[in-house]
């Protein structure tokens, strides 16, 4: 009787201590920041014209001036409060022709400014709305020459 007495308190006690773990608390939810993808730095990529310039004569025309202009750049840092800042270095438009330009790299300039959610892929910035594709930020719009028509932020962090 007394094996049974113990191995009856064993099981009480066993039992009585899974019983204790249980937890009846259902607001333990962990919340997921939708954000969090667009925190950190944002380098532009690709920032197009609707015309093909040879901007650093190399013989190859393209319309996109951050492949003709090696000193040229752009990033973003994006925070959770909806501020951005940025760095970039400013560029100097001058106009050869209806249809050419001279594009040439001034001085860095750097802001801040806020940003907006709109959907799960639409990213107000500023006052533009870029698609969030990936690891991209792209805005593209119809323009005339010298407008640009096409800029793209790739998550560098």
């Amino acid at each position: 009787m007394k094996f049974k007495l113990s191995f009856l308190s064993v099981v009480i006690l066993i039992s009585s201590l899974f019983s204790a773990c249980n937890s009846d608390d259902d607001n333990d939810t962990i919340e997921i920041d939708p954000n969090k993808e667009l925190y950190g730095k944002w380098e532009l990529t690709e920032l197009h014209q609707t015309e093909a310039q040879d901007l650093n004569d190399d013989g190859i025309f393209s319309t996109n001036v951050v492949d003709e202009l090696p000193c040229y750049f752009t990033e973003l840092t994006f925070t959770p409060q909806f501020t951005y800042t940025y760095e970039s270095m400013g560029i100097k438009m001058n106009y050869l022709s209806q249809n050419e330009l001279d594009i040439t790299c001034t001085n860095e300039t750097s802001g801040s400014g806020t940003w907006e959610r709109i959907s799960p892929t639409v990213v107000k910035i500023g006052s533009e709305n870029f698609a969030l594709q990936g690891n991209k930020l792209i805005s593209e719009r119809e323009v005339e020459f010298p407008e640009f028509s096409k800029v793209v932020y790739v998550k560098v962090n």
